[in-house]
């Protein structure tokens, strides 16, 4: 009889698993096969640009001699908090006349207004502003921000109908447009501005110079000196960003940008070449040392995170040891608790990962979270996981059965994932082997393999002193 409930509980045990198992590869198709589920954006840069023509030419009271308007590039470095880590690029425009410099400025975005919903949801509405050049260059000095100033030498035509264009798109029906992280956002923007005004040369130019990281490196460069936010945007981030790339793509950072301007020559009809940029101006140079630089070691901030996990999984399994070795009940207490702590702390963070990529692959437009290979990693099971430790710690249940059973199957997943990805390059190239490395010692040494192993080894110990 007793027998009988055993098995009927281990089946029940294994149902569950299976059930979880499902909702991990379900989960990969989704909103996936939905491409164009994103709302439609009126004021996407290309379809406004679409109907403008920037070489036109119009009519001039003011001397050819000496232009009126000057058209710059604005470059803004890396700032504190995490959403100015990769900089910041905005057009000046300076106007002899009037004496006046105007920043136009596409990156406006507030937290009120719901910002973390929209986020979430993957439909991020940024603002365009334009706004005294001056006055924004103070703020960010105040913030000890690199800021670098580039002329382009455009004709006095283009530059008037870059002015217009720009006016136009800070104009209430055409200011909010909808963010992509590396498609439609400040610097981009602007390269597609000076694209259209180069006649579609800075486009042909930027195509052909090939980039020497992916955006994934290129945005680990940005990110590696805080290894857990490193983690975090890698696990959440599809092979869509593991492909080689170009200078062209790479400029959705302002600084690709700003060397695509300095490297870039413009064609004369005679076939000679002149330069776009006439000079680059510092406005303001931060101290050395005060932040980190867009630089950074990715292989340092994943030797931390994979040695954070070895040492974390190494306590678990002594606290664990010692908890069921121990003969006084002190000492068992003390165990417990701290690898009740422990092993809840690992699959809540588990679970909180995984059910948000769950949610962002089934719920919200960030494409750069669909078919991701990492729910197969971070699964369904952690909660599981998570639950069965919660568990533990409110009755005097010491079968660990089902806790090692489901950390073994979602090693098995790894394992598979690992075998798939070795037969299939061409599908499974997403590049998350530091995802890998860190859960792998968690499901290991809280897998059946390493117990079991312990207890045989533990068994034959013992048979020889006796």
């Amino acid at each position: 009889m007793i027998l009988l409930m055993n098995r009927s509980k281990s089946s029940l045990f294994i149902y569950i698993s299976l059930l979880f198992l499902v909702c991990t590869l379900s989960s990969i198709h989704s909103i996936s096969f939905i491409p164009n589920s994103a709302p439609f954006d009126p004021n996407n840069t290309m379809l406004l640009l679409g109907e403008e023509d920037l070489e036109k030419e119009n009519q001039f009271t003011y001397s050819d001699e000496e232009p009126r308007y000057t058209i710059k590039l604005s470059t803004m470095g890396r700032g504190d908090p995490l959403y100015v880590w990769f900089g910041h690029s905005a057009i000046v425009i300076d106007d002899k006349v009037t004496n006046r410099s105007v920043m136009y400025d596409y990156g406006i975005f507030s937290f009120n207004e719901g910002f973390y919903k929209t986020f979430a949801l993957g439909r991020l509405w940024y603002e365009s502003w334009a706004t005294d050049t001056l006055m924004r260059f103070a703020i960010a000095s105040e913030e000890d921000r690199n800021i670098s100033l580039v002329t382009l030498d455009l004709p006095q035509d283009v530059a008037l109908n870059v002015l217009n264009f720009v006016n136009k798109t800070m104009q209430k029906e055409y200011s909010t447009y909808l963010y992509h992280h590396y498609k439609e956002n400040c610097s981009t923007k602007i390269r597609d501005i000076i694209d259209i005004a180069t006649n579609g040369e800075f486009k042909e130019f930027a195509t052909e110079v090939p980039s020497a990281y992916t955006i994934r490196e290129l945005v680990s460069l940005h990110t590696a000196s805080n290894p857990f936010i490193h983690f975090t945007l890698n696990f959440l981030q599809n092979r869509s960003i593991d492909t080689p790339i170009t200078l062209w793509e790479a400029m959705f950072l302002p600084e690709k940008l700003e060397e695509g301007v300095l490297t870039f020559n413009r064609q004369r009809i005679d076939g000679s070449s002149i330069p776009l940029s006439l000079n680059r101006e510092v406005i303001h140079a931060a101290p050395l040392g005060i932040r980190p630089e867009n630089n950074q070691s990715m292989l340092q901030a994943n030797l931390i995170m994979f040695f954070s996990s070895i040492l974390l999984s190494l306590f678990i399994f002594f606290f664990r040891r010692g908890m069921e070795n121990t003969r006084f009940i002190g000492m068992k207490r003390f165990y417990k608790t701290i690898y009740s702590l422990l092993s809840i702390s690992w699959t809540l963070v588990g679970s909180v990962f995984s059910l948000v990529l769950i949610f962002m692959m089934v719920m919200s437009n960030h494409d750069v979270t669909y078919f991701n290979e990492n729910i197969l990693i971070i699964s369904p099971l952690t909660l599981l996981l998570l639950l069965s430790s919660i568990k533990r710690v409110f009755s005097k249940e010491t079968d660990y059965r089902f806790y090692e059973s489901v950390n073994t199957i979602a090693l098995s997943l790894i394992g598979v994932l690992i075998v798939a990805k070795g037969l299939f390059p061409y599908y499974l190239y997403q590049h998350n082997w530091d995802i890998l490395v860190v859960m792998v010692p968690l499901y290991l040494m809280n897998s059946t393999f390493v117990h079991r192993f312990y207890k045989k080894r533990k068994r034959i110990i013992n048979n020889k002193t006796w």
